[in-house]
């Protein structure tokens, strides 16, 4: 009974599945990403600061007032 080679399935650098199968150096199906939800949510993230930078500079200005 010889098994039929289906491919293998692409995943991340933490092991969830990305949905692309390759079989023999060629993908299979085409990525199921929404690009532009992407694009969207980086420039988001990068549009303002991160919450904890705007608590250490909160902190550092009240480290600042108390020495003068």
């Amino acid at each position: 009974m010889a098994m039929a080679y289906e491919g293998v399935e692409i995943t991340d650098s933490w092991g969830r599945p990305l949905g692309l199968r390759v079989k023999n150096g060629v993908i299979q199906n085409e990525p199921q990403f929404d690009y532009d939800a992407v694009k969207a949510r980086i420039v988001e993230i990068n549009s303002a600061p991160l919450p904890q930078t705007i608590a250490k500079r909160k902190a550092l200005e009240e480290a600042r007032g108390k020495r003068r």
